[in-house]
């Protein structure tokens, strides 16, 4: 963090597919030691899963599922007299940002030979499933 000047956040470019950045952070999440087209190709399969099963075009089942698991509030530790107080704090929108796909909601840990049920996985996280709609850190 400099002292000077805030950093400026780098602007997120769309993938070749589907136009979507946020397929792009979803790629880059499931990105291992740089291969980016084994990612690729992990994330579109996938995707295709979910449109078929969905039935909705699979961009739009992704930002629904996204939207679901953002965080709204998440808890900070406070000092107060000697005490900890876990006091809940609203999540500023470049922080939920982050934590909507670092917190592994979404995505499960990623295997190779099991990309089907991953592609469920996300198809359930859309249809409502999902419980985890705060995030406790």
């Amino acid at each position: 963090m400099p002292r000077r000047a805030e950093v400026q956040a780098r602007p997120i470019e769309p993938d070749a597919v589907y136009g979507s950045p946020l397929v792009t952070q979803v790629i880059n999440k499931v990105m291992l030691d740089g291969k980016k087209s084994i990612a690729e190709q992990i994330v579109y399969d996938a995707l295709e899963t979910v449109a078929t099963k969905a039935g909705r075009p699979p961009v739009e089942v992704l930002e629904q599922a996204v939207k679901t698991v953002t965080p709204v509030l998440e808890v900070r530790s406070r000092r107060v007299g000697g005490a900890n107080y876990q006091v809940p704090i609203e999540v500023p929108q470049r922080r939920a940002r982050l934590l909507r796909l670092d917190r592994g909601c979404i995505l499960p840990q990623i295997d190779h030979d099991d990309l089907v049920a991953d592609a469920v996985h996300l198809h359930e996280r859309v249809v409502g499933k999902c419980a985890h709609k705060t995030i406790v850190s």
